[in-house]
């Protein structure tokens, strides 16, 4: 933000400036802003958080059609707020996501990747197992190329009383991590995982 001229009564944000930006995935006219923000902010923009979550919208906008990255050369975190409905055969969520970070250039400065992921359904867990899971750790493989990253996996359940333990619940968490045997290979890659209750290392 910047001192208004006298004209304005309200503070102005210099796009080219910005360094940190924050939307909700869900709120589709915040989303249909961000593409002429990111070229505006392409050379400093450092910061990007797709994690706003709005009471009450929970459908998962197809963002591949409006989050490019390749022009963000300062781009350091990434993080995004995805909704996973395992009562939606086919879905594709994951895939979606990663559509958006394949843009994401070889050479580039990410150091930092965080997905929250709020999975919505019961076990067996079926569309949620499902999910290109195989292909986020690739996509995350070609962005550390070989330097350091920290990847960040948070996993709840939509819960009707959070203190409630779902059946399955670790198991899910376990599949899902088991499903990153591409990642031990790549010890620059720094994993963190995190399921309901608590972390799994």
């Amino acid at each position: 933000m910047i001192t208004p001229p006298p004209i304005f009564h309200t503070p102005v944000v210099l796009w080219s400036k910005l360094r940190v930006l924050t939307l909700s995935p869900f709120e589709e006219k915040g989303m249909a802003c961000l593409r002429p923000i990111l070229e505006v902010a392409c050379n400093t923009l450092e910061e990007l958080y797709l994690t706003n979550s709005t009471l009450g919208i929970d459908d998962q906008l197809p963002l591949a059609g409006l989050v490019d990255l390749s022009k963000l050369s300062r781009l350091r975190v990434f993080a995004i707020y995805p909704i996973i409905r395992c009562d939606e055969p086919g879905s594709t969520v994951i895939r979606d996501i990663n559509t958006v970070l394949s843009t994401i250039s070889a050479s580039n400065t990410v150091t930092k990747l965080s997905f929250d992921f709020m999975i919505c359904g019961e076990h067996p867990f079926g569309g949620c197992l499902d999910e290109d899971w195989e292909g986020i750790y690739d996509e995350v493989i070609r962005i550390s190329s070989g330097k350091s990253l920290e990847l960040d996996f948070y996993m709840a359940l939509d819960k009707i009383m959070p203190e409630w333990e779902y059946y399955g619940e670790h198991e899910l968490s376990k599949r899902i991590k088991g499903k990153a045997t591409s990642l031990s290979g790549h010890p620059k890659i720094w994993t963190h995982f995190w399921n309901p209750s608590g972390a799994i290392q």
